[in-house]
């Protein structure tokens, strides 16, 4: 687990999340978001000491950072209209009818809450109610 048992140490691993999530190439845009915010690539520290430092013109990277956004965008959009109509596939439409709303039996989600833990983290119980 990623969380130690009481649940209360999750904040302590968001930089290292972060700093995953920037630093990896989305399969969407095949671009780091750090990328797509900075214009360069993540440079870690232990590659700066064998890398040539390289002076890029203003314009050149505003031009190539415009170019990258939009085809990112792009293959995004794509992207969504792509998952959309595969979730459409296996979704069926319900529809209900209520006819009585005394003597029903209805499903209730609770959430065990519990002093400072978050509520994403608890666990939840389904009980049975007549209404």
């Amino acid at each position: 687990m990623y969380v130690n048992d009481q649940k209360t140490d999750w904040c302590e691993r968001l930089p290292l999340i972060t700093f995953a999530i920037n630093s990896s190439v989305h399969r969407t845009t095949n671009y780091t978001p750090f990328f797509l915010v900075y214009g360069r690539e993540l440079l870690l520290s232990i590659k700066s000491k064998f890398t040539e430092t390289e002076f890029v013109e203003l314009n050149g990277l505003l031009t190539s950072l415009t170019k990258a956004r939009d085809l990112a965008r792009e293959k995004i959009e794509i992207a969504q209209i792509t998952n959309a109509a595969y979730h459409d596939e296996s979704r069926r439409t319900q529809d209900f009818t209520i006819t009585s709303f005394t003597g029903d039996l209805v499903v209730c989600r609770k959430l065990a809450r519990k002093p400072g833990i978050s509520p994403k983290l608890t666990k939840t119980s389904i009980s049975d109610h007549i209404v």
